[in-house]
């Protein structure tokens, strides 16, 4: 989607204000381990999970299954196509990502959001399988959260996020960042 932006480093300062984040072939390997999940594996379920290899469970994993479950309920419901059980904020300085646009009444676990940052545990409903899978035949690639974040603002689905977060990512060395990165 941006390939000026295509590189096989980071880049400095200037050149991000000028053309924004590189996309190195860690961002692509990691852009192609979500679609190759999603084309392989999402064919005969009622939801997809995708998980980054680093992802950590913040609460007990019963907690985390009635959660997915009520999640899944919520989504089918509300339309919504594209779902994080993440942060709503930046995991580095608590930057608010994903603003709330809508509440949805009598449940406490999700709202509606425009913007989804954080991908270490993020959910599909089988309603967009196919529409998901065609999206990753037909589109250019970018990082994979700005591949969802533009795929799903002109698409026919809702996103949404849990109000409090129950995954988060560990601490740990960065293969795209290439340095030791600390989570809030």
């Amino acid at each position: 989607m941006r390939p000026l932006c295509v590189s096989d480093e980071l880049f400095d300062e200037e050149t991000v204000q000028r053309l924004g984040t590189a996309l190195t072939p860690a961002h692509y390997g990691c852009y192609d381990a979500f679609r190759s999940a999603i084309l392989a594996e999402f064919d005969d379920c009622d939801f997809l999970i995708v998980c980054e290899g680093d992802c950590l469970l913040e609460v007990p994993a019963a907690e985390f299954a009635s959660k997915v479950f009520e999640a899944a309920a919520l989504m089918n419901d509300h339309n919504i196509g594209y779902f994080s059980f993440g942060d709503s904020r930046t995991l580095e300085h608590g930057w608010l990502q994903s603003p709330v646009i809508q509440e949805i009444a009598d449940q406490n676990l999700l709202y509606i959001t425009n913007h989804i940052i954080g991908l270490q545990c993020i959910m599909f409903p089988k309603f967009t399988s196919k529409w998901l899978k065609e999206r990753f035949r037909t589109e250019k690639w970018d990082a994979s959260d700005m591949f969802f974040n533009q795929i799903f603002k002109v698409s026919p689905y809702r996103m949404g996020i849990v109000k409090k977060r129950i995954t988060t990512q560990a601490n740990g060395y960065s293969l795209i960042d290439k340095q030791d990165k600390s989570f809030l």
